[in-house]
Protein backbone atom coordinates (compact mmCIF):
# COMPACT_ATOMS: atom_id res chain seq x y z
CA UNK A 1 0.00 0.00 0.00
CA UNK A 2 1.43 3.34 -1.11
CA UNK A 3 2.00 5.68 1.95
CA UNK A 4 0.15 9.00 2.05
CA UNK A 5 2.10 12.17 1.31
CA UNK A 6 2.35 14.29 4.42
CA UNK A 7 0.60 18.14 5.10
CA UNK A 8 1.54 19.96 7.59
CA UNK A 9 1.84 24.03 8.14
CA UNK A 10 4.98 25.87 8.15
CA UNK A 11 5.96 29.70 9.04
CA UNK A 12 2.71 31.90 8.31
CA UNK A 13 0.64 29.08 8.53
CA UNK A 14 1.41 28.14 5.12
CA UNK A 15 0.11 24.98 3.96
CA UNK A 16 2.95 22.32 2.96
CA UNK A 17 2.99 18.66 1.66
CA UNK A 18 6.15 15.94 1.76
CA UNK A 19 6.44 12.78 0.68
CA UNK A 20 6.93 9.80 3.17
CA UNK A 21 10.62 9.09 1.56
CA UNK A 22 11.22 13.36 2.34
CA UNK A 23 10.02 12.75 5.48
CA UNK A 24 12.27 10.00 6.27
CA UNK A 25 15.33 12.44 4.29
CA UNK A 26 14.43 14.93 6.62
CA UNK A 27 14.68 12.52 9.93
CA UNK A 28 17.83 10.98 8.93
CA UNK A 29 19.53 14.33 8.01
CA UNK A 30 19.36 15.44 11.77
CA UNK A 31 20.08 11.64 12.79
CA UNK A 32 23.26 11.83 10.69
CA UNK A 33 23.86 15.56 11.89
CA UNK A 34 23.72 17.44 8.78
CA UNK A 35 25.04 15.09 6.44
CA UNK A 36 22.94 15.05 3.02
CA UNK A 37 24.61 12.15 1.52
CA UNK A 38 24.34 9.38 4.21
CA UNK A 39 21.05 10.97 4.64
CA UNK A 40 19.39 10.54 0.89
CA UNK A 41 21.02 7.14 0.59
CA UNK A 42 19.59 5.77 4.68
CA UNK A 43 16.31 7.22 3.37
CA UNK A 44 16.42 4.73 -0.35
CA UNK A 45 16.49 7.31 -2.88
CA UNK A 46 18.32 5.42 -5.66
CA UNK A 47 21.40 7.08 -6.59
CA UNK A 48 24.63 6.14 -9.12
CA UNK A 49 26.79 6.87 -6.46
CA UNK A 50 27.79 9.38 -3.18
CA UNK A 51 28.70 12.33 -5.62
CA UNK A 52 24.91 12.13 -6.92
CA UNK A 53 23.90 11.57 -3.61
CA UNK A 54 25.63 14.58 -2.45
CA UNK A 55 24.19 17.10 -5.51
CA UNK A 56 20.56 15.15 -4.43
CA UNK A 57 21.09 16.22 -0.96
CA UNK A 58 21.84 19.60 -1.59
CA UNK A 59 19.26 19.96 -4.07
CA UNK A 60 16.53 18.48 -1.54
CA UNK A 61 17.52 21.01 1.18
CA UNK A 62 16.95 23.74 -1.38
CA UNK A 63 13.37 23.14 -1.60
CA UNK A 64 10.98 25.09 0.89
CA UNK A 65 9.14 22.66 1.96
CA UNK A 66 12.15 20.07 3.04
CA UNK A 67 13.33 23.46 4.67
CA UNK A 68 10.46 24.09 6.60
CA UNK A 69 9.25 20.39 7.59
CA UNK A 70 13.11 20.37 9.11
CA UNK A 71 12.31 23.58 11.22
CA UNK A 72 9.51 22.38 11.76
CA UNK A 73 11.23 19.52 13.76
CA UNK A 74 13.63 21.30 15.44
CA UNK A 75 10.72 23.59 16.42
CA UNK A 76 8.46 20.73 17.93
CA UNK A 77 5.69 21.30 15.57
CA UNK A 78 5.61 18.04 14.06
CA UNK A 79 5.62 14.43 16.18
CA UNK A 80 9.35 13.44 16.25
CA UNK A 81 10.78 9.84 17.53
CA UNK A 82 12.35 9.36 20.41
CA UNK A 83 15.85 9.34 18.43
CA UNK A 84 15.17 12.48 16.47
CA UNK A 85 14.32 14.22 20.05
CA UNK A 86 17.56 12.47 21.10
CA UNK A 87 19.97 14.02 18.54
CA UNK A 88 18.42 17.41 19.01
CA UNK A 89 19.70 17.24 22.43
CA UNK A 90 22.55 15.81 21.47
CA UNK A 91 23.19 18.97 18.29
CA UNK A 92 22.88 21.12 21.16
CA UNK A 93 25.35 19.50 23.34
CA UNK A 94 27.40 19.73 21.11
CA UNK A 95 27.10 23.45 20.51
CA UNK A 96 27.83 24.19 24.27
CA UNK A 97 30.64 21.76 24.72
CA UNK A 98 33.99 22.67 24.80
CA UNK A 99 36.09 19.64 24.00
CA UNK A 100 36.24 20.11 19.57
CA UNK A 101 36.58 23.32 18.02
CA UNK A 102 35.47 20.74 14.60
CA UNK A 103 32.69 19.61 16.09
CA UNK A 104 31.35 22.63 18.06
CA UNK A 105 31.98 24.54 14.44
CA UNK A 106 30.38 21.60 12.58
CA UNK A 107 27.17 21.67 15.04
CA UNK A 108 26.71 25.11 14.43
CA UNK A 109 26.63 25.27 10.99
CA UNK A 110 23.99 22.34 11.14
CA UNK A 111 21.79 24.61 13.09
CA UNK A 112 22.01 27.65 11.60
CA UNK A 113 21.43 25.81 7.83
CA UNK A 114 18.65 23.91 9.43
CA UNK A 115 17.21 27.18 10.85
CA UNK A 116 17.66 29.04 7.63
CA UNK A 117 20.11 31.69 8.79
CA UNK A 118 22.82 31.25 5.84
CA UNK A 119 22.01 34.20 3.75
CA UNK A 120 22.03 34.17 -0.22
CA UNK A 121 24.88 34.25 -2.06
CA UNK A 122 27.03 37.30 -1.18
CA UNK A 123 28.48 39.45 -3.76
CA UNK A 124 31.46 41.68 -2.95
CA UNK A 125 31.42 43.45 -6.06
CA UNK A 126 29.20 46.15 -5.14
Amino acid sequence: MKEKNIKFLGEGNKKYTISPIEKIFCEKYIGFRGNGTEAILAAGFKTKNRKSASVMASRRLLKPHIAQFLKSILGGNVSMSDDTEKVIKHLAFLITQNKSLSIKLRAIRLYNKLARRYPGQINYNK
